[in-house]
């Protein structure tokens, strides 16, 4: 079964080089190319999928690991108030128990954000993404359009 990388290359080489211009040396070189770049197009397209899977596996691990942990502080408080001290004291244990709650940023979708000018043209075909990253001035990101902390009372800070 062929990508849609695959069949789109094919079909620009059918239509570029069929019938007349198979062994014109400028098109070789640039079907070439381009041929290296559908099969890097088809390989990242394959590694998103990978990556997506992977994400979702992580997030329902850590995801399952939270609710055991609010499980197991929810029944620490329900033993507290079983336990025969007076009011003062189980506030205290209370408070150190909120005190492992996770903060909630409001995050539900990956922000809009605008990334830094860059200059592509430090970029060649042999350029990495270490490459690209350490052309990119990350002091100019405002993060803080990303991230939005909520208060004590659970609003989001402004």
């Amino acid at each position: 079964m062929r990508t849609i990388f695959e069949e789109a290359w094919s079909e620009i080489d059918h239509t570029v080089r069929y019938p007349y211009d198979q062994n014109n040396p400028v098109f070789l070189q640039f079907l070439m190319i381009l041929n290296r770049l559908a099969g890097s197009a088809d390989e990242m397209g394959t590694f998103v999928l990978f990556l997506k899977k992977e994400l979702e596996l992580k997030e329902a691990i850590h995801r399952d690991a939270i609710n055991k942990k609010e499980d197991a502080i929810k029944e620490l408080k329900d033993q507290i108030q079983k336990l025969k001290l007076d009011k003062a004291e189980k506030e205290l244990l209370n408070i150190s128990l909120d005190k492992l709650n996770l903060p909630d940023f409001g995050l539900t979708k990956i922000p809009d954000f605008d990334l830094p000018d860059f200059d592509y043209s430090k970029l060649n075909e042999k350029s990495t993404i270490l490459d690209i990253s350490k052309n990119i001035d990350w002091n100019a990101i405002d993060f803080s359009k990303i991230i939005k902390p909520k208060d004590d009372n659970g609003v989001i800070d402004k």
